[in-house]
């Protein structure tokens, strides 16, 4: 009796083992990541200068959020700090939108709001970062971002 007992508390429980599997998981996605480097640079980072006879221009990712929300939304934020010829203009970017993930790859969706055009981020998470390839921000660049918990 007490053998069929235990048989059927372990059978009882295997789904909600199930659960709490998936629940871990979910957990290890979700939350929120500072940035913390831009094309392997830590941040501040400089993206893209220039400099001719004429003029100096200096681009610099600031700083920067990345929230993954378990309802699969999410937002990211960051500051971009443009230097021409000595005038500095501060302006923070943001998209916010769904995403899915598929193992540790990881697609952002939303809808460029310069643009009015759906568009994807594609990147990956692991062990406690995730890394996106973000196009966009300053033209013709892929900025590739890192953040951390």
């Amino acid at each position: 009796m007490i053998r069929r007992s235990f048989a059927f508390a372990v059978f009882a429980l295997l789904p909600f083992a199930g659960a709490c599997d998936e629940y871990l998981f979910e957990q290890g996605y979700t939350g929120t990541y500072d940035l913390s480097w831009v094309n392997g640079r830590r941040v501040p980072a400089i993206v893209l200068e220039s400099t001719t006879a004429k003029s100096t221009y200096r681009a610099e990712i600031s700083f920067g959020t990345l929230h993954l929300r378990r309802d699969d939304t999410f937002s990211i934020d960051f500051e971009l700090r443009e230097t021409e010829n000595g005038t500095v203009t501060r302006s923070t970017r943001g998209y916010s939108g769904t995403y899915d993930r598929y193992d540790r790859d990881l697609y952002l969706y939303f809808v460029d709001p310069a643009t009015n055009r759906d568009r994807t981020l594609s990147g990956f998470v692991r062990d406690g970062y995730v890394e996106i390839l973000v196009s966009g921000v300053l033209e013709g660049q892929v900025l590739q971002y890192g953040f951390e918990r």
